[in-house]
Protein backbone atom coordinates (compact mmCIF):
# COMPACT_ATOMS: atom_id res chain seq x y z
CA UNK A 1 0.00 0.00 0.00
CA UNK A 2 0.77 3.22 -0.83
CA UNK A 3 1.28 6.72 1.97
CA UNK A 4 -1.74 8.67 3.06
CA UNK A 5 -3.48 10.69 0.83
CA UNK A 6 -5.94 13.43 1.22
CA UNK A 7 -8.81 13.42 -1.51
CA UNK A 8 -10.73 16.22 -2.68
CA UNK A 9 -13.82 15.96 -5.08
CA UNK A 10 -17.12 17.69 -6.24
CA UNK A 11 -19.93 14.96 -6.43
CA UNK A 12 -21.40 11.86 -4.88
CA UNK A 13 -20.41 8.97 -2.32
CA UNK A 14 -21.66 5.50 -2.56
CA UNK A 15 -20.45 3.00 -0.23
CA UNK A 16 -19.18 -0.08 -1.62
CA UNK A 17 -19.94 -3.49 -0.27
CA UNK A 18 -16.80 -5.91 0.43
CA UNK A 19 -17.76 -8.22 -3.17
CA UNK A 20 -17.62 -5.37 -5.26
CA UNK A 21 -13.66 -4.74 -4.49
CA UNK A 22 -12.70 -6.95 -6.94
CA UNK A 23 -14.60 -5.39 -9.91
CA UNK A 24 -13.40 -2.17 -9.08
CA UNK A 25 -10.28 -3.42 -9.21
CA UNK A 26 -10.26 -4.53 -12.41
CA UNK A 27 -12.05 -0.99 -13.56
CA UNK A 28 -15.47 -2.52 -14.33
CA UNK A 29 -17.64 -1.81 -11.48
CA UNK A 30 -20.66 0.14 -12.90
CA UNK A 31 -19.58 3.14 -11.00
CA UNK A 32 -16.49 3.44 -13.12
CA UNK A 33 -18.57 2.16 -16.25
CA UNK A 34 -20.60 5.03 -15.81
CA UNK A 35 -17.97 7.64 -14.87
CA UNK A 36 -16.48 6.80 -18.11
CA UNK A 37 -19.23 6.93 -20.30
CA UNK A 38 -20.44 10.16 -18.65
CA UNK A 39 -17.01 12.06 -18.51
CA UNK A 40 -16.76 12.32 -14.86
CA UNK A 41 -14.15 11.17 -12.94
CA UNK A 42 -14.33 7.84 -10.21
CA UNK A 43 -12.57 7.23 -7.62
CA UNK A 44 -12.76 3.93 -4.75
CA UNK A 45 -11.00 3.27 -1.85
CA UNK A 46 -10.87 2.62 1.87
CA UNK A 47 -10.86 5.41 4.16
CA UNK A 48 -11.07 4.16 7.71
CA UNK A 49 -8.35 2.36 9.35
CA UNK A 50 -10.41 0.96 11.74
CA UNK A 51 -13.07 -0.87 9.87
CA UNK A 52 -14.35 -1.77 6.49
CA UNK A 53 -14.85 2.22 5.30
CA UNK A 54 -14.97 1.37 0.95
CA UNK A 55 -16.19 3.76 -1.00
CA UNK A 56 -16.72 5.29 -4.33
CA UNK A 57 -16.72 9.05 -5.74
CA UNK A 58 -18.81 10.12 -8.51
CA UNK A 59 -17.95 13.55 -10.23
CA UNK A 60 -15.20 15.40 -10.86
CA UNK A 61 -12.06 14.99 -8.84
CA UNK A 62 -10.03 18.35 -7.69
CA UNK A 63 -7.06 16.92 -6.04
CA UNK A 64 -5.52 13.96 -4.45
CA UNK A 65 -2.87 15.55 -2.24
CA UNK A 66 0.02 13.36 -0.45
CA UNK A 67 3.60 12.52 -0.67
CA UNK A 68 2.79 10.07 -3.52
CA UNK A 69 0.87 12.81 -4.95
CA UNK A 70 0.58 16.41 -4.97
CA UNK A 71 2.17 18.40 -2.02
CA UNK A 72 -0.70 21.34 -2.58
CA UNK A 73 -3.19 22.57 -5.04
CA UNK A 74 -5.15 25.50 -5.78
CA UNK A 75 -7.91 25.95 -7.79
CA UNK A 76 -9.45 29.62 -8.26
CA UNK A 77 -13.11 30.60 -7.61
CA UNK A 78 -14.15 30.61 -11.40
CA UNK A 79 -12.73 26.75 -12.12
CA UNK A 80 -14.23 25.55 -8.34
CA UNK A 81 -17.66 27.41 -10.04
CA UNK A 82 -17.42 25.73 -12.84
CA UNK A 83 -16.69 22.26 -11.98
CA UNK A 84 -19.73 22.88 -9.12
CA UNK A 85 -22.05 23.43 -12.12
CA UNK A 86 -21.02 21.47 -15.00
CA UNK A 87 -20.77 18.12 -12.48
CA UNK A 88 -24.09 19.04 -11.30
CA UNK A 89 -25.62 19.32 -14.40
CA UNK A 90 -24.31 15.98 -15.90
CA UNK A 91 -25.35 14.00 -12.75
CA UNK A 92 -28.90 15.45 -12.69
CA UNK A 93 -29.05 14.60 -16.50
CA UNK A 94 -27.82 11.44 -15.28
CA UNK A 95 -30.95 10.67 -13.06
CA UNK A 96 -28.95 11.07 -10.19
CA UNK A 97 -31.40 12.32 -7.29
CA UNK A 98 -28.90 12.88 -4.56
CA UNK A 99 -27.41 16.29 -4.34
CA UNK A 100 -23.53 16.66 -5.23
CA UNK A 101 -21.34 17.83 -2.23
CA UNK A 102 -17.68 18.91 -1.56
CA UNK A 103 -16.24 15.46 -0.58
CA UNK A 104 -12.56 15.95 0.96
CA UNK A 105 -11.33 12.24 2.58
CA UNK A 106 -8.09 10.63 4.40
CA UNK A 107 -7.22 7.73 2.73
CA UNK A 108 -5.09 6.48 5.52
CA UNK A 109 -2.27 4.04 4.87
CA UNK A 110 -3.46 0.75 6.76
Amino acid sequence: MGAESFVIYYGLKFPVAEEDVKELMKAKHSYQVTAQHLGLDCYWGDFSPFEYEYGVFLGKEIGVLGAEHEWNQEVSEAELNRIIDTTKAILKKAGFKEEPKLLMHLQPDI
